[in-house]
């Protein structure tokens, strides 16, 4: 997310200044729906889609715990990753950017969404499917690639070490006294880099040490260490006659001529270092761009035999690989005048058989008034429906499907593939019994391992 200078205005138009907090949450799944409560419908020119979602988020701002506004003629940039179902990969689907009506519960078109198509990602098929193998090799490869190409650029930056910055000077704090050390014999032969380099130097307590003269006044120090904690500033440790201990922070510095003549040095170096710098944010971009291309390439190589072998799957097995659904991770890039729900989307017209069935519990209840909710393999997105008796259902028997509903009780009851698959299709009215999970909880981890197709 992208924010502009000025984003935010008080619901009354006033500005708003300072820090402000950003909520958002991603929603890309039938579960992430159906938690949220979302509608999935569409309604155009007296007709109801479904929409199936190429991801969704919801984004706000408050200020002090008041809800604020995106500022009238500002938007915000948001990039959303996400995957999609592609069942066309030579003419991947398109989608759009919708808006929800928070007040009418209804979805608002805003524009063509500018989606980027990236790599496959695996498809959910079992371990004994003829296009498992493949699949698995494919992202062992993809794997791979992006090891490979991790390693190269931590070898390039390990190989390729940045340019040593010059330290600027210190000149003497006016509001700060200078003073000399008097080292002990004992930390000349402890320290004698140190000794050897700041033996004339010239000090200055630090500007956040606010007790050093307190501190070095307070009595005969017989011996110290200084500990470098920058190239300028140091820890003084300091030990007393009897054996105690006290610190103080202080920096090296240079008064007069010295100092005069240190900046002209610096100021050679600097203009040294800027050239240095330029050559190798040069050099590393090449190479790093190298890197990525050469990983890019390999990627799009392997994707290449990948589709290629489900090609000829789909050729030599077509019964085994029929409702198999490809699926690419996109990014997905827009911008957004107001806060609120936005998703990106294509209406889908359902296409499937109709008849009546009636649900019940396995202690022979019927299900009558209730909200349902009804997923489909390969299809991102949720149908929620009123379950009764003689239950109108409109669904293609040759695509897996699960329905579930929430007890009373919170629980979780639910139908399976192979339960509707079970049917008599030449029947006008079908009867289901559902299966009730009591471990089931309504929250996302414990959702997904229940609401699944196999």
């Amino acid at each position: 997310m992208l924010f502009p200078e000025k984003a935010f205005v008080y619901p009354d138009g006033q500005d708003v200044e300072g820090e402000v907090n950003i909520m958002y949450r991603e929603m890309h799944d039938f579960v992430d729906f159906f938690l949220s409560g979302i509608p999935m419908t569409y309604d155009s020119l007296n007709t109801t889609y479904d929409f199936e979602s190429a991801g969704m988020i919801e984004v706000y701002a408050e200020k002090e715990g008041k809800r604020i506004n995106i500022r009238p003629g500002k938007s915000i940039s948001l990039e959303l990753v996400s995957v999609v179902n592609v069942p066309d990969l030579v003419v991947p689907p398109s989608f759009n950017i919708y808006k929800l009506n928070e007040s009418e519960r209804a979805w608002e078109y805003q524009a063509p969404d500018d989606l980027q198509y990236l790599e496959s990602v695996p498809m959910d098929i079992p371990e004994d499917h003829i296009a498992f193998e493949a699949q698995n090799d494919y992202t062992q490869k993809i794997q791979q690639i992006q090891k490979t190409k991790e390693v190269l650029l931590e070898d390039l930056t390990q190989s390729t070490p940045l340019p040593k910055e010059p330290i600027r000077p210190k000149a003497q704090a006016k509001d700060r006294p200078s003073f000399s050390l008097s080292f002990p014999q004992s930390f000349k032969n402890r320290q004698p880099e140190l000794y050897a380099e700041y033996k004339n130097a010239v000090w200055q307590f630090h500007s956040s040490e606010s007790r050093g003269g307190e501190i070095l006044r307070a009595e005969s120090w017989k011996d110290m260490e200084l500990i470098p904690l920058t190239a300028q500033d140091f820890e003084l440790k300091l030990v007393g006659q009897n054996n105690n201990t006290a610190s103080v922070l202080i920096t090296s510095i240079l008064i007069g001529p010295e100092y005069d003549r240190a900046i002209v040095n610096y100021e050679r170096k600097h203009e040294a270092y800027k050239s240095a710098m330029e050559t190798w944010e040069s050099t590393m971009a090449t190479q790093r761009q190298a890197i990525e291309k050469k990983a890019q390439d390999d990627i799009a190589k392997a994707e290449e035999q990948f589709q290629a072998t489900l090609q000829t799957l789909a050729q030599d097995n077509p019964i085994a690989m029929k409702g198999l659904m490809p699926r690419k991770r996109v990014i997905s890039s827009f911008t957004a005048d107001e806060f609120g729900v936005w998703n990106c989307d294509r209406p889908v017209l359902p296409k499937r058989v109709q008849f009546k069935a009636n649900f019940k519990l396995p202690n022979g209840r019927n299900l009558q008034n209730v909200t349902a909710y009804l997923a489909t393999r390969g299809e991102n997105t949720i149908h929620q429906f009123l379950m009764d008796k003689s239950t109108p259902m409109h669904i293609n028997l040759n695509q897996e499907h699960l329905i579930w509903v929430v007890l009373e009780n919170q629980k979780i009851a639910i139908l399976r593939p192979k339960d509707l698959k079970a049917i008599n299709e030449d029947s006008k009215k079908q009867n289901f019994e559902m299966q009730i999970i009591e471990s089931a909880s309504i929250e996302a981890q414990s959702l997904r391992s229940i609401l699944k197709f196999s």
